[in-house]
């Protein structure tokens, strides 16, 4: 079961959001190219997931997002109207 509040990070959350102002329609390793050394992947993914489930940035749900382990090269994310607050 995804617990979502797990994984609401608020120094991850502020890093995407920061990442995404903006940016419009980007692909995840756009953002995750800009990592700062103190930052891990997997918790700034956590949290990417955690926003999405929560409607914080958006993603095209027709599109697959995941290929083969790691993510599709059509991904894409944005700010969802909103999702700054």
């Amino acid at each position: 079961a995804f617990r979502s509040q797990c994984y609401a990070d608020v120094e991850c959350k502020n890093w995407w959001l920061g990442k995404l102002k903006g940016q419009g329609q980007i692909h995840p390793r756009f953002a995750l190219s800009r990592i700062e050394p103190d930052l891990r992947v997997n918790i700034l993914l956590n949290s990417l997931y955690h926003m999405l489930w929560f409607g914080k940035v958006e993603m095209d749900w027709r599109q697959p997002f995941f290929c083969e382990g790691g993510l599709h090269a059509q991904a894409r994310i944005w700010l969802s109207e909103g999702g700054e607050e």
